[in-house]
């Protein structure tokens, strides 16, 4: 019969080209899912530090220094599970220097702020990975070209020293990894993080 001359093995050898197509796709995947911090948003308390966990925040700013911040006791627990801390719920205004800044993996703008003696870290997540129609987004975009006038594009790339800049600021505390090697971090790695306002 005619059918007799067709070679089977071209149809398996299309069909394992296929797969191992499929395959190294899907593996490339799984590598940019664990590289997070590296490709796209952090996974550590992330919903925390961007305020997507829905939890009541206030709206009023209260007023505190870099030393009230650092002398803050870390939370007990397991911190890459613990949900919003009741201070970490607080809208506070702070002033303090911009002696550091650059651009993280994540995307944030990390930001040192010192009173000359102490300092912590301040930081501004990536508008760009925001859920769409987040109210905050806008305040992070606004936020960003703000640091951008003043900077003048050293806030992007490695963490890197600059002439102080005063700033007054708000943002909500929070309490990042313990042992986290970014630098100016407080003693107690407490962060106003996500800052929602500036004024230089």
């Amino acid at each position: 019969m005619a059918f007799d001359n067709i070679e089977e093995p071209i149809y398996e050898e299309s069909y394992d080209g296929c797969f191992y197509a499929a395959s190294r796709f899907a593996f490339i995947c799984l590598m940019l899912l664990l590289a997070g911090t590296s490709f796209g948003q952090g996974v550590k308390r992330w919903s925390v530090k961007t305020c997507q966990d829905n939890a009541p925040l206030t709206l009023r700013p209260v007023n505190t220094t870099i030393r009230e911040q650092c002398l803050l006791p870390r939370p007990a627990g397991k911190w890459l599970t613990l949900p919003r801390q009741k201070n970490e719920d607080t809208l506070y205004r702070i002033q303090g220097m911009i002696t550091d800044i650059g651009t993280e993996q994540d995307g944030d703008i990390h930001a040192v702020l010192s009173n000359g003696r102490i300092s912590m870290v301040v930081e501004i997540p990536n508008p760009t990975l925001m859920p769409f129609g987040d109210s905050h987004a806008n305040l992070y975009t606004a936020e960003r070209n703000a640091i951008d006038s003043v900077f003048h594009g050293k806030e992007k790339g490695r963490i890197k020293a600059v002439k102080p800049v005063p700033v007054t600021l708000e943002g909500y505390g929070f309490f990042d990894e313990n042992g986290h090697l970014s630098k100016g971090h407080a003693t107690n790695f407490r962060e106003i993080h996500p800052a929602v306002w500036m004024k230089f």
